[in-house]
């Protein structure tokens, strides 16, 4: 189901029409026969899916090795082209390359920010599954004709690697959207996933060097507070507390990991920077009404007390959490904005990336493109 045909010497591409001028061209078609495909001989014909999704087709495939292609796959490969468009650099879809031994490979995709730009962005729409060998082979082939190749796979078990860049592409009823690995965002099948963004914004922000491989430098991290609800054997009452804190790039920050720890191994409260955050987190606590500010004992240890009797509450086993004696709460209780360097982070852990997307649309300095 191809997308582009010859007009004479210039492309003719399918999603550039709208329901009027895409009969007049299939009527004149059929008067003058112009329309003609790269890959062989064979006339053209116009179609228009059940869906609405118009696309060039072969009258006769004989001996045409151009393999069929899913509505799904020729919707999402118009969609890139138009984000590509919107970028304001040039997409070929379906583009033609020739290796030194006169083979040929077609990239679904295209994208060169100058007409006479040798050098390029491919966008490969895989929506049967595909070997990871295969993905590596092709990726590389791509590499020798000076073009950086970027997979949107429908298959869970995509690769990562800053070799074989990748993200999962899925349909919804507005489109297309795109999320990879790396994340704590799990789908039903257990495979961690980012959180989603629209597929067309996804392929502007590539070409703007927001998709980057790594951890971005970072001044500030969101901080996340996850509470539960504790039971006293002492008095019998029920109370919140502070128990888990969880540090991440801000919400800007699209794919990256986290560092969660209980709250009661920030660390010795006499240290500066776990004071800061200790005081913070009660502070926003107390704010908030949301939950018994954290205790620090005598020796500037951390520990929960009772709301009502104050007795000490020990750090609970995961059988002790499943057997009643807390509940955890979901979604956080609050967050905030602090200023913690990386430097400053690794007390408690390191935030992680392979792939990573920031949202906002500012020049980023990328090796991508």
């Amino acid at each position: 189901m191809p997308i582009k045909c010859l007009n004479g010497d210039s492309p003719e591409l399918a999603f550039e029409h709208d329901g009027e001028s895409w009969l007049a061209l299939a009527d004149d078609n059929r008067e003058h026969r112009h329309l003609a495909f790269e890959c062989c001989d064979s006339r053209v014909v116009l179609r228009t899916s059940p869906r609405g999704t118009r696309y060039f087709a072969h009258l006769k495939n004989d001996g045409c090795t151009t393999a069929p292609e899913t509505e799904e796959h020729i919707l999402a490969k118009s969609a890139i082209c138009q984000a590509i468009r919107r970028a304001g650099w040039i997409a070929s879809p379906e583009h033609r390359l020739v290796d030194r031994d006169g083979a040929v490979c077609i990239a679904d995709v295209f994208a060169r920010r100058t007409a006479d730009s040798h050098r390029g962005v491919v966008f490969e729409v895989q929506w049967s599954p595909q070997d990871i060998a295969v993905t590596r082979e092709r990726t590389a082939r791509y590499a020798n004709h000076g073009a950086r190749a970027l997979w949107l796979m429908r298959q869970q078990d995509i690769p990562v690697s800053k070799d074989v860049p990748a993200v999962r592409i899925t349909r919804v009823d507005d489109g297309f959207v795109v999320s990879w690995p790396g994340s704590s965002v799990a789908d039903r099948r257990g495979f961690a996933y980012s959180k989603a963004i629209m597929l067309e914004e996804f392929v502007e922000g590539v070409l703007e060097g927001r998709f980057t491989h790594g951890t971005p430098k970072y001044e500030t991290v969101k901080v996340a507070i996850h509470g539960g609800v504790r039971w006293c054997d002492e008095c019998e009452e029920t109370f919140e507390t502070i128990e888990q804190v969880c540090f991440s790039l801000d919400d800007d920050y699209v794919g990256y990991g986290r560092v969660v720890i209980p709250a009661l191994s920030l660390g010795d409260y006499s240290t500066p920077s776990v004071r800061e955050l200790v005081d913070t987190i009660n502070s926003k606590a107390e704010d908030h009404s949301c939950a018994v500010p954290i205790t620090v004992t005598e020796d500037t240890f951390l520990w929960n007390c009772c709301e009502f009797c104050g007795k000490a509450a020990p750090e609970l086993s995961e059988e002790q959490w499943s057997s009643g004696h807390s509940q955890s709460l979901d979604p956080p209780m609050f967050s905030f904005i602090a200023n913690i360097s990386p430097e400053e982070l690794r007390r408690w852990g390191e935030i992680r990336g392979d792939w990573g997307y920031h949202i906002d649309r500012i020049r980023w300095t990328s090796d991508w493109v």
